[in-house]
């Protein structure tokens, strides 16, 4: 049995002959692919290390303010003193309206200014001229309606006393006829003398005709009093008219004292937006920058509000950088950054200023759904501000827009 298995072993070696060694290119390629895949794997171990304190976008860009620059009035472009790419400094004229309307219009303001302080001056003198003129012409109606009631007291006292010499008058009258009486029935019955008839008779008539003229008296004075007492009346009225309408000839001088005075001061306001509006005939950069988009031709009619050109401000540009949620665990405002311009092909120092709490699109992206109607997971960014650190010759070669590289170290 061994000696079976011997010979049989003999024969398959035999078939197969010598064994022969793999070529030396074959060795070569597989030297060079174990060396590949350990690079790839170092490559991956570097870039694992790397990812742990480095934080890496290319959704990034250069960043800075524009600011347009228009009018605030209506005009005529009389002279344009900058064109696009050029740089200004803050303060410097840009350009300049036609101010011919302008003039006119303060030219008039002023005049019309100057009327209404003249008439504020003519005006208050008269304000304690009216006070005086009503206080005069109530004094001199107090007095008149003192001298009517004086008047109305004197016919009062003529009254009384005509009253009582007609009450005399009448006792008289009455005491005649009394006495009369008697000697006219003796005289009727023939028995009395025609002398003592006569006399006593011509006493009553007398008499009586005296007691008809106290009694015209009494009247008169009683006309007096009535005349008297309308004219107190009269007197009284007047005197109330001007004490009520002194107060208001009072009110009316204060009132168009008043009237002037915010006339006077609405012109001011007036004059003081004419004077601006003659200032805004020229356009200074409000910033220090370079001008882009600039629209202002000579001749040409603006209205106010009307972009004539923007000024970039390149002395202060930042980067916004766009990065998962998942980059952001350890970042933080304070950490160092390397910004690589695409533009310039060189890396610039910066550091995180900035870090927004809002999620880019958040109310504008709707969460993506599967083929059964469930929502999947969404990948929010955020955008982070990086500034650039100061002293840095390349930032003045830098321009809002550009495409940039942005790592920040976040150990």
């Amino acid at each position: 049995m061994s000696e079976l298995h011997a010979n049989t072993t003999m024969t398959i070696a035999q078939e197969a002959g010598p064994r022969q060694r793999p070529p030396k290119k074959k060795l070569r390629s597989l030297f060079i692919a174990a060396m590949a895949i350990c690079v790839l794997l170092f490559a991956g171990f570097l870039y694992f290390l790397r990812s742990q304190h480095y934080q890496t976008t290319v959704d990034a860009q250069v960043d800075g303010h524009i600011l347009p620059v228009a009018a605030r009035i209506d005009g005529t472009i009389r002279d344009v003193y900058v064109d696009d790419g050029v740089y200004v400094n803050a303060g410097q004229p840009l350009l300049d309206l036609d101010p011919s309307d302008n003039e006119a219009r303060l030219a008039e303001l002023k005049a019309k200014y100057e009327e209404a302080r003249a008439e504020i001056s003519a005006q208050h003198p008269n304000l304690p001229a009216t006070q005086l003129k009503a206080a005069i012409e109530t004094s001199v109606q107090e007095a008149a309606v003192a001298n009517a009631r004086v008047a109305l007291a004197s016919a009062q006292h003529d009254l009384n006393k005509a009253m009582a010499i007609l009450a005399e008058a009448k006792a008289q009258n009455d005491r005649a006829r009394a006495d009369y009486q008697p000697y006219q029935f003796v005289y009727s019955k023939k028995k009395a003398a025609r002398v003592n008839f006569d006399t006593d008779a011509t006493k009553a008539a007398a008499q009586n005709a005296l007691v008809q003229a106290d009694e015209e008296l009494v009247a008169s004075a009683n006309r007096n009093i009535e005349e008297r007492e309308a004219g107190l009346a009269r007197e009284e009225a007047q005197l109330a008219a001007l004490r009520k309408d002194a107060p208001r000839q009072v009110t009316f001088q204060l009132a168009k004292i008043e009237t002037s005075s915010a006339n006077t001061a609405s012109l001011a306001a007036q004059l003081k937006q004419a004077e601006l509006n003659l200032q805004d005939c020229r356009l200074f950069a409000p910033v220090s920058g370079v001008i882009v988009e600039q629209r202002a031709d000579i001749d040409s009619r603006i209205t106010a509000g009307q972009p004539l050109m923007m000024i970039v401000e390149i002395n202060n540009l930042w980067v916004t950088a766009s990065y998962n949620e998942s980059q952001l665990a350890r970042m933080r405002p304070g950490q160092h950054a390397t910004i690589h311009v695409d533009a310039l092909g060189k890396d610039i120092r910066g550091t995180v200023e900035s870090m927004p709490a809002t999620v880019e699109n958040v109310a504008n992206v709707p969460p993506p759904e599967d083929a059964a109607g469930r929502h999947g997971k969404v990948v929010p960014h955020r955008r982070v501000r990086i500034r650039f650190d100061a002293g840095q010759p390349e930032i003045l070669r830098l321009r809002p827009g550009m495409s940039v590289e942005a790592t920040v170290r976040v150990d």
